[in-house]
């Protein structure tokens, strides 16, 4: 008979909500004041109190019972020395939750197969740069301004290249329309001294190339156009550049030209090389981003890699979607000044602010932020809080 007259489990947990354990593990930086933290140790007296004074007007206090409820009173005060317990255990499992935490991600960070999608993009765009013909235009054009001088200095050294003597430029046009092919590397040498001396550059040309200047017959008889040492011309298809003397050297390529150019090539390969390598170093170590969404339903199906704000909740009932081993999510919401009732799965282990024994009693006027995560094969939820509305 005296068992239904008893302090109930819901109403012990209640109590330690009211006492200093429901406290952040640094008040001060949760945004309470010292008259906020030192009510959390008493206040709950007063709550345990009431409890127990609504037990005694059920029972009904008389000399005859007072055995029976001195008996009920000492059972109770055993349950709490049992719950002092509980509680050191439950901080252990915290301890060994957070450190599974740590582990799992610092297995992340080390693993291969984190972010394969990331790791095979970057291979693709690495191919389609190194495929691109606009990839590295600078060193391409140097490249194929040395080909060019290669090819004349080759010509220069297999003897296909000819001397040509000419009188003047007029002479030096007829040469080159009548006298059949024009290789890479032929002179053409003016008798005029007051007029440079031309070496072939490029032939079969379809049009002048960018700052050549088109040579005309016709203008060069009638005096329009100036020729000057140095400058790039055009005639018919070939590329002419004016020269100091007989024989331009500056257009021979040279061994530490193409040296200085093949040291500058690899030197920025392998800067790219460090570049994508420091990359995917960050790469594997970043977090996921998270989707969040906003949502005033009752029923929240939690989604792994989301993020869910509920604002203010009288009621909320949490349930998993398909969970893996990466399964991550979190769920914030407020309390006004009723606690709301709040359902989970069974095989949610909460840990945190405002819980106890695997289990969350969300109270009020607080705002919670409650991390899930697939720890080991073990669905744990951790609960971070903080006070609503401040007491002052």
């Amino acid at each position: 008979m005296i068992d239904k007259y008893k302090i109930t489990e819901e109403e012990i947990n209640q109590t330690i909500l009211h006492s200093p354990y429901s406290l952040a593990d640094c008040p001060a930086s949760a945004g309470l004041k010292a008259k906020q933290v030192k009510k959390y140790f008493y206040e709950f007296i007063r709550f345990f109190a009431d409890k127990i004074n609504v037990h005694l007007n059920d029972i009904g206090v008389t000399l005859e019972n007072y055995d029976e409820i001195n008996d009920s009173l000492n059972t109770a005060l055993a349950d709490i020395l049992l719950l002092d317990e509980k509680i050191y255990d439950l901080e252990d499992k915290d301890t060994e939750l957070g450190n599974q935490i740590c582990a799992q991600i610092s297995a992340h960070n080390t693993s291969s197969e984190s972010h394969n999608d990331i790791r095979q993009k970057i291979d693709v765009d690495l191919s389609s740069h190194n495929e691109s013909a606009l990839a590295h235009s600078d060193l391409r054009e140097k490249i194929k301004s040395l080909l060019d001088k290669i090819e004349v200095t080759y010509s220069l050294a297999s003897g296909k290249s000819r001397l040509h003597s000419c009188e003047d430029v007029l002479a030096m046009l007829d040469e080159i329309d009548g006298a059949g092919e024009i290789c890479k590397g032929d002179l053409f040498l003016i008798a005029d001294s007051s007029l440079p001396d031309f070496t072939v550059f490029e032939v079969s040309l379809d049009q002048a190339p960018d700052g050549s200047v088109e040579l005309d017959y016709n203008a060069i008889a009638s005096g329009e156009v100036t020729l000057e040492r140095g400058k790039s011309y055009y005639y018919n298809g070939i590329r002419l550049i004016s020269s100091l003397g007989n024989l331009e050297t500056n257009l021979l390529a040279k061994n530490e030209e193409l040296q200085e150019l093949e040291s500058a090539f690899y030197h920025d390969m392998e800067s790219i090389r460090w570049e994508l390598d420091e990359i995917i170093k960050a790469l594997d170590t970043k977090q996921s981003c998270y989707s969040v969404l906003e949502s005033s339903e009752e029923e929240i199906v939690v989604e792994s890699q989301t993020e869910y704000n509920l604002g203010l909740r009288t009621s909320l009932t949490i349930s998993f979607g398909e969970v893996d081993s990466g399964f991550e999510a979190i769920v914030n919401f407020r309390t006004g000044a009723t606690a709301p009732s709040f359902e989970a799965p069974s095989e949610l282990v909460f840990s945190g602010d405002d819980s106890y024994a695997g289990r969350f009693y969300p109270i009020t006027n607080r705002i919670y932020e409650i991390s899930l995560k697939n720890v080991l094969g073990v669905m744990i939820a951790r609960v971070g809080a903080t006070d609503y509305e401040v007491i002052e």
